[in-house]
Protein backbone atom coordinates (compact mmCIF):
# COMPACT_ATOMS: atom_id res chain seq x y z
CA UNK A 1 0.00 0.00 0.00
CA UNK A 2 2.83 2.39 0.86
CA UNK A 3 4.53 1.64 -2.47
CA UNK A 4 1.31 2.39 -4.31
CA UNK A 5 0.85 5.68 -2.48
CA UNK A 6 4.48 6.66 -3.08
CA UNK A 7 4.33 5.78 -6.78
CA UNK A 8 1.06 7.70 -7.14
CA UNK A 9 2.60 10.78 -5.53
CA UNK A 10 5.63 10.52 -7.83
CA UNK A 11 3.43 10.20 -10.92
CA UNK A 12 1.34 13.20 -9.86
CA UNK A 13 4.49 15.25 -9.30
CA UNK A 14 5.86 14.32 -12.73
CA UNK A 15 2.48 15.05 -14.35
CA UNK A 16 2.31 18.45 -12.62
CA UNK A 17 5.80 19.35 -13.80
CA UNK A 18 4.98 18.32 -17.37
CA UNK A 19 1.79 20.39 -17.35
CA UNK A 20 3.65 23.40 -16.01
CA UNK A 21 5.49 23.61 -19.33
CA UNK A 22 2.38 24.15 -21.46
CA UNK A 23 1.64 27.71 -22.57
CA UNK A 24 -0.58 29.51 -20.07
CA UNK A 25 -4.18 29.45 -21.42
CA UNK A 26 -5.15 32.92 -22.60
CA UNK A 27 -1.56 34.16 -22.74
CA UNK A 28 -0.35 35.98 -25.84
CA UNK A 29 1.82 33.00 -26.78
CA UNK A 30 -0.92 30.40 -26.35
CA UNK A 31 -3.41 32.54 -28.27
CA UNK A 32 -1.09 33.13 -31.22
CA UNK A 33 -0.56 29.35 -31.55
CA UNK A 34 -4.23 29.01 -32.54
CA UNK A 35 -4.66 28.98 -36.34
CA UNK A 36 -7.89 31.03 -36.18
CA UNK A 37 -6.07 33.74 -34.24
CA UNK A 38 -3.16 33.60 -36.70
CA UNK A 39 -5.60 34.24 -39.56
CA UNK A 40 -7.32 37.04 -37.64
CA UNK A 41 -4.09 38.93 -36.98
CA UNK A 42 -2.88 38.26 -40.55
CA UNK A 43 0.37 36.43 -39.78
CA UNK A 44 2.76 36.08 -42.70
CA UNK A 45 4.31 32.69 -43.51
CA UNK A 46 7.61 33.84 -41.98
CA UNK A 47 5.82 34.95 -38.81
CA UNK A 48 4.02 31.59 -38.63
CA UNK A 49 7.37 29.80 -38.64
CA UNK A 50 8.67 32.09 -35.89
CA UNK A 51 5.51 31.52 -33.85
CA UNK A 52 5.87 27.73 -34.07
CA UNK A 53 9.37 28.07 -32.60
CA UNK A 54 7.83 29.93 -29.66
CA UNK A 55 6.02 26.79 -28.53
CA UNK A 56 9.31 25.26 -27.35
CA UNK A 57 10.75 28.59 -26.16
CA UNK A 58 7.66 29.21 -24.02
CA UNK A 59 8.37 26.03 -22.08
CA UNK A 60 11.81 27.28 -21.07
CA UNK A 61 11.08 30.95 -20.43
CA UNK A 62 7.53 32.30 -20.95
CA UNK A 63 8.58 35.94 -20.46
CA UNK A 64 11.31 35.65 -23.10
CA UNK A 65 8.91 33.89 -25.48
CA UNK A 66 6.40 36.72 -25.09
CA UNK A 67 9.11 39.30 -25.65
CA UNK A 68 10.22 37.47 -28.81
CA UNK A 69 6.61 37.30 -29.98
CA UNK A 70 6.11 41.03 -29.49
CA UNK A 71 9.28 41.66 -31.52
CA UNK A 72 8.01 39.40 -34.31
CA UNK A 73 4.61 41.03 -34.73
CA UNK A 74 3.67 44.38 -36.21
CA UNK A 75 2.06 46.90 -33.80
CA UNK A 76 -1.37 46.37 -35.38
CA UNK A 77 -1.02 42.60 -34.91
CA UNK A 78 0.00 43.03 -31.26
CA UNK A 79 -2.99 45.30 -30.66
CA UNK A 80 -5.45 42.80 -32.14
CA UNK A 81 -3.80 39.87 -30.35
CA UNK A 82 -4.16 41.70 -27.02
CA UNK A 83 -7.82 42.42 -27.80
CA UNK A 84 -8.46 38.74 -28.50
CA UNK A 85 -6.59 37.78 -25.34
CA UNK A 86 -8.75 40.14 -23.25
CA UNK A 87 -11.87 38.61 -24.78
CA UNK A 88 -10.65 35.08 -24.04
CA UNK A 89 -9.68 35.87 -20.46
CA UNK A 90 -12.61 38.13 -19.63
CA UNK A 91 -12.41 39.76 -16.21
CA UNK A 92 -9.31 37.70 -15.37
CA UNK A 93 -7.32 40.10 -17.56
CA UNK A 94 -7.92 42.81 -14.95
CA UNK A 95 -5.38 41.03 -12.72
CA UNK A 96 -2.63 42.04 -15.20
CA UNK A 97 -0.65 45.12 -14.21
CA UNK A 98 -0.80 46.62 -17.73
CA UNK A 99 -4.59 46.33 -17.80
CA UNK A 100 -4.88 47.78 -14.28
CA UNK A 101 -2.81 50.78 -15.37
CA UNK A 102 -4.89 51.36 -18.50
CA UNK A 103 -8.10 51.11 -16.47
CA UNK A 104 -6.64 53.49 -13.87
CA UNK A 105 -7.48 51.23 -10.94
CA UNK A 106 -7.24 52.91 -7.55
CA UNK A 107 -5.00 51.39 -4.86
CA UNK A 108 -8.14 50.08 -3.14
CA UNK A 109 -9.35 48.43 -6.34
CA UNK A 110 -5.90 46.90 -6.90
CA UNK A 111 -6.01 45.44 -3.38
CA UNK A 112 -9.51 44.04 -4.00
CA UNK A 113 -8.41 42.53 -7.31
CA UNK A 114 -5.33 40.97 -5.69
CA UNK A 115 -7.40 39.42 -2.89
CA UNK A 116 -10.11 38.10 -5.20
CA UNK A 117 -7.55 36.77 -7.68
CA UNK A 118 -5.46 35.05 -4.99
CA UNK A 119 -8.55 33.31 -3.58
CA UNK A 120 -9.77 32.30 -7.03
CA UNK A 121 -6.35 30.94 -8.04
CA UNK A 122 -6.17 28.82 -4.88
CA UNK A 123 -9.70 27.52 -5.51
CA UNK A 124 -8.91 26.70 -9.13
CA UNK A 125 -5.68 24.93 -8.18
CA UNK A 126 -7.57 22.76 -5.70
CA UNK A 127 -10.22 21.87 -8.30
CA UNK A 128 -7.56 21.19 -10.93
CA UNK A 129 -5.87 18.63 -8.68
CA UNK A 130 -8.96 16.40 -8.76
CA UNK A 131 -9.90 17.05 -12.39
CA UNK A 132 -8.88 14.62 -15.13
CA UNK A 133 -8.27 15.64 -18.73
CA UNK A 134 -8.08 13.60 -21.95
CA UNK A 135 -5.26 15.74 -23.33
CA UNK A 136 -3.45 19.08 -22.83
CA UNK A 137 -5.95 20.89 -25.07
CA UNK A 138 -8.85 19.77 -22.86
CA UNK A 139 -6.98 21.02 -19.80
CA UNK A 140 -6.29 24.39 -21.44
CA UNK A 141 -9.93 24.78 -22.47
CA UNK A 142 -11.08 23.90 -18.93
CA UNK A 143 -8.64 26.35 -17.35
CA UNK A 144 -9.60 29.15 -19.72
CA UNK A 145 -13.33 28.59 -19.17
CA UNK A 146 -12.91 28.53 -15.37
CA UNK A 147 -10.67 31.59 -15.32
CA UNK A 148 -13.18 33.46 -17.45
CA UNK A 149 -15.94 32.57 -14.99
CA UNK A 150 -13.77 33.61 -12.07
CA UNK A 151 -12.97 36.86 -13.83
CA UNK A 152 -16.61 37.89 -13.51
CA UNK A 153 -15.97 38.55 -9.81
CA UNK A 154 -13.13 40.87 -10.78
CA UNK A 155 -15.38 42.85 -13.12
CA UNK A 156 -17.56 43.73 -10.12
CA UNK A 157 -14.65 45.79 -8.74
CA UNK A 158 -14.74 48.18 -11.72
CA UNK A 159 -16.71 51.41 -11.98
CA UNK A 160 -19.08 51.83 -14.93
CA UNK A 161 -16.52 54.00 -16.77
CA UNK A 162 -13.81 51.39 -16.21
CA UNK A 163 -16.13 48.67 -17.51
CA UNK A 164 -16.72 50.72 -20.67
CA UNK A 165 -12.98 51.22 -21.09
CA UNK A 166 -12.38 47.49 -20.67
CA UNK A 167 -15.04 46.71 -23.29
CA UNK A 168 -13.25 49.10 -25.67
CA UNK A 169 -9.92 47.40 -24.90
CA UNK A 170 -11.42 44.07 -26.04
CA UNK A 171 -11.97 45.41 -29.56
CA UNK A 172 -14.35 43.90 -32.09
CA UNK A 173 -15.71 40.46 -31.15
CA UNK A 174 -13.66 37.44 -32.17
CA UNK A 175 -15.40 34.13 -32.91
CA UNK A 176 -13.37 31.56 -31.01
CA UNK A 177 -15.49 28.70 -32.32
CA UNK A 178 -13.67 25.39 -32.19
CA UNK A 179 -9.91 25.55 -31.77
CA UNK A 180 -7.95 23.95 -34.57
Amino acid sequence: MKRFALSTICLLAIFSIARAHEPEPGSLVSMVLDTKVQKEILLTDAQRADVENLRAADQKDPAAAQSTLLGTLKPSQVKRLREITYQARGGAAIADEAVAIELKLTPEQKAQVATIWRNKVLDLQMREKVARFRNPAARSAWLLRNRREQGDDLLAVLTEDQKKTFETMKGRPFDFGTKK
